[in-house]
């Protein structure tokens, strides 16, 4: 809760004339809040519009302007549309999740799931949202929405698709 893990926000740096190092974050950051009334055990962020916000990066510093540290992040291994924080997270508690600089133009969801892996709720929004490196963009109290039924004509009937109980219904 209030940090990040230090091994989550790759840094890189040139010296100077100097040899002064300037130290530079590569990810952004998104900041969140948990309801107060509510506890979760995972946090799945995932791009609406598949854009990459994780993977193994090659990050390319440029020597000629070390103190601004120009940067590029390119050749992105294993790339992700999405990014799982696990552990407890405490009711009104704020956390940070690490995620590659990008816009992404569809916005995002946010997953939250117990112990037991059911999702609990989520929340979803359309809206562009651009994440710069080294900036936290603050979602403020994240309040998730309860799962959906399905509308309309329903078959009878939940279906049990695990064994942890979790069920399913379905709609014509």
């Amino acid at each position: 809760a209030s940090t990040f893990d230090p091994a989550a926000n790759l840094s890189v740096c040139v010296a100077n004339d100097s040899h002064e190092l300037n130290l530079k974050n590569v990810g952004a950051y998104l900041k969140f809040t948990v309801p107060s009334d509510k506890t979760y055990s995972k946090v799945v962020v995932i791009s609406n519009d598949a854009s990459v916000i994780a993977g193994t990066v090659n990050v390319t510093v440029s020597p000629t302007d070390a103190p601004a540290a120009d940067m590029t992040v390119k050749n992105i291994v294993n790339p992700s549309n999405k990014v799982t924080l696990t552990g407890t997270m405490e009711a009104g508690s704020t956390y940070y999740v690490v995620v590659l600089p990008t816009a992404l133009a569809g916005g995002l969801t946010m997953e939250f799931y117990d112990g037991d892996g059911k999702l609990l709720g989520n929340k979803s929004s359309k809206n562009e949202l651009t994440m710069t490196r080294a900036k936290v963009k603050n979602l403020g109290t994240v309040q998730p929405v309860n799962p959906v039924k399905p509308e309309g004509e329903v078959i009878p009937g939940e279906f049990q698709i695990n064994s942890k109980g979790d069920k399913v219904q379905f709609a014509k």
